[in-house]
């Protein structure tokens, strides 16, 4: 089955018409302008020109940001529709409040449409809204705002967001989802499903969800869920790497398990049971991260810790009663087997934890010394991705007491802006679609590959 047959269920439910279009215009497409179908560039004000330039890179959508006159911003956004082969998806905050322009009609922001606590009210705001978008060109809205607003000083939430009550959040953001839709404008569950428990910038600092799982899902996975149910076409979201198997970094994947007080020096990407590539501070561009394609969270460490399930012990049996000779000779050989059970359970700390155990090969421990020796020779595999380095682990089961950490820490080692100061990121920058706050965990066994042999 085409992978577009998905469209056919909700949200889209599009009709066999609509779906035959959609694959008509797919198969037309060249691989490059498939991936240009990706992305979705800002247009920032009303210049013409502007607008004719950027429906010529042939972008899936655009961001219109409109100034404040009426005919310039909508002859700048007829250009872009205009200029494009494929139908262009016209996006914007369409929030009331401030969003609202000159030329809108003076909308209450969703703190104030909660505050009314009137369906019938909430319903018509969204109807001017919806109204006055589809007039300005506009199918593709970046509401509504679900953040909780637990932290009233944000400047990201305050107002913006529908105020501190999962229920109001709920039943508001349902009707804007509703009445914005059946005006032919999708909508977009954001910022993340944890924002508004920090009161700092999320376009500029990694912000912090202290909520544990159960929690969230009675907030966030709660609110998430039923927009989701109500048919929201989109939902934002943000994206590390793995430092044991080079995956995209998330919170669910393996990584090294400790014993209680235990210390340990992670010094590089893993290669092997055996050794690692050594970490390297270099520029941004010839970082591991950028070298394999992901450049969007340079510069932030983090670490999920999980606390391991305690199992109760089980009942305790009376052994049998002794006899006399029944264990002679065998004190010794038990002893053994016992110093090698203690071995063996020490060696499992500080190593990687996949779902299921992955014991050592058994020739592994005599190669060690062969080849220790070996990595002075070694050719560099290129900067951010140093040195192969001697670094012994085994693989072990580890049986998470919950299914979110315990705790989670992101340490930024340097803003961009000092990068930038500094020379480490070098200009032109501005256009980079990664000019932004890198996020420790984007997604939420193996080991690290090597990054591409060739490279910009």
């Amino acid at each position: 089955m085409d992978t577009l047959d998905e469209l056919k269920l909700a949200p889209f439910n599009l009709d066999a018409e609509g779906l035959a279009w959609v694959k008509k215009t797919r198969d037309s497409l060249s691989t490059e302008d498939k991936v240009r179908q990706i992305y979705c560039p800002m247009g920032i004000y009303d210049d013409p020109d502007n607008a004719r330039l950027l429906a010529q890179l042939k972008p899936g959508g655009l961001f219109r940001l409109m100034g404040p006159d009426l005919d310039a911003a909508w002859q700048a956004t007829r250009i872009a529709i205009e200029s494009s082969e494929v139908p262009l998806l016209i996006a914007g905050d369409l929030e009331g409040g401030a969003y609202c322009l000159p030329y809108n009609t003076a909308a209450l922001n969703q703190i104030g449409v909660a505050a009314c606590n009137d369906p019938a009210l909430s319903r018509d705001i969204a109807t001017v809204i919806a109204e006055e978008a589809v007039a300005m060109g506009y199918n593709w809205s970046f509401t509504p705002v679900l953040d909780i607003n637990a932290k009233f000083r944000s400047a990201i939430v305050g107002t913006r967001s529908y105020g501190t009550k999962v229920a109001t959040i709920i039943r508001e953001a349902a009707v804007h989802i509703r009445v914005l839709q059946q005006h032919g404008v999708a909508t977009t569950a954001k910022h993340w499903p944890g924002e508004g428990y920090d009161d700092r910038d999320q376009h500029l600092v990694t912000t912090v969800n202290p909520l544990n799982f159960d929690d969230w899902k009675q907030s966030y996975g709660h609110i998430y869920r039923s927009m989701i149910e109500q048919g929201v076409m989109a939902v934002m979201s943000v994206d590390g790497v793995n430092v044991l198997n080079g995956q995209t970094a998330g919170v669910d994947q393996s990584g090294y398990v400790f014993n209680g007080y235990q210390r340990y020096e992670v010094t590089g990407w893993r290669k092997s049971n055996l050794e690692v590539a050594a970490f390297e501070f270099v520029a941004s561009p010839s970082s591991y991260a950028e070298r394999t394609g992901r450049p969007a969270n340079v510069g932030v460490i983090g670490v999920a810790v999980f606390k391991e399930r305690v199992y109760q012990p089980p009942v305790s049996v009376a052994p049998p009663p002794y006899r006399y000779g029944a264990n002679r000779g065998n004190g010794s050989a038990e002893s053994r087997r016992s110093a090698a059970t203690e071995s063996a359970a020490d060696s499992a700390l500080a190593s990687p934890a996949p779902s299921q155990s992955a014991p050592a090969s058994a020739g592994a421990i005599g190669e060690m010394a062969k080849r220790a020796e070996s990595q002075a020779m070694r050719e560099k595999l290129g900067t951010g991705h140093g040195e192969r380095e001697w670094s012994q682990v085994s693989h072990t089961s580890f049986d998470r007491a919950q299914s979110s950490p315990n705790e989670t820490i992101r340490i930024r080692y340097d803003s961009r802006e000092n990068l930038i100061s500094m020379g480490v990121i070098q200009p032109p920058y501005q256009n980079r679609p990664w000019n932004r706050t890198p996020n420790a965990f984007p997604e939420s066994l193996g080991f690290v590959p090597d990054p591409p042999r060739f490279w910009r």
